[in-house]
């Protein structure tokens, strides 16, 4: 069914396929550089924020934050990590254990990609226009097993680059990649 996203048509249709929920899939705490506890962050998310799902992503480690999702109170914290590396920053949301991340190159950046696809998990490019990150199209397009990538970063906007990617995004899409263009705060605070 075709949607006039202008006005409220096809809101009954969404609200009866399943639920909305609050994400969001990159943020930082102490065990990292965020200068905010895992426990903080997640009560200022859940509780003052309202989100219904986050990930901490720790750079280059699993923070565990299972234990607190609580499903009746439609929460859940998804163990992560943002896998960084000189010049490639993913999000890798679902894992156990820290992905290794080698020396960076696009061979590793693919191999962190499967691990996690195999695994159960799911990849997001991050910060794609970020001047210490830069992903050229042919790269993302040409890379496999990821999901998403960040087509907006807050923390990339405070630091004054360019904080949109839905030009990159564009690209790749009209190159035959399928994959979602998220937005994230990147917080760190």
């Amino acid at each position: 069914k075709e949607c006039d996203w202008s006005s409220d048509v096809c809101s009954s249709d969404l609200n009866s396929q399943g639920i909305w929920a609050k994400a969001n899939t990159h943020m930082h705490t102490t065990n990292s550089d965020g200068t905010s506890s895992l426990s903080s962050v997640v009560d200022y998310y859940q509780n003052n924020l309202g989100y219904n799902i986050i990930t901490i992503t720790d750079h280059n480690t699993v923070s565990d934050c299972s234990s607190y999702t609580n499903l009746s109170a439609d929460f859940i914290c998804v163990n992560s990590e943002e896998w960084t590396t000189s010049p490639r920053h993913l999000t890798l949301i679902n894992i156990s254990s820290h992905v290794t991340t080698g020396s960076g190159s696009d061979s590793d950046v693919q191999n962190a990609f499967n691990t996690v696809n195999d695994s159960g998990g799911f990849s997001i490019v991050n910060h794609p226009n970020w001047t210490v990150t830069v992903w050229p199209v042919s790269l993302l397009v040409s890379l496999e097993n990821y999901t998403a990538m960040e087509i907006y970063n807050r923390k990339i906007e405070i630091i004054g680059t360019d904080k949109f990617a839905v030009d990159k995004w564009d690209e790749v899409l009209s190159q035959g990649k399928k994959i979602f263009g998220i937005a994230s705060d990147d917080m760190h605070v």
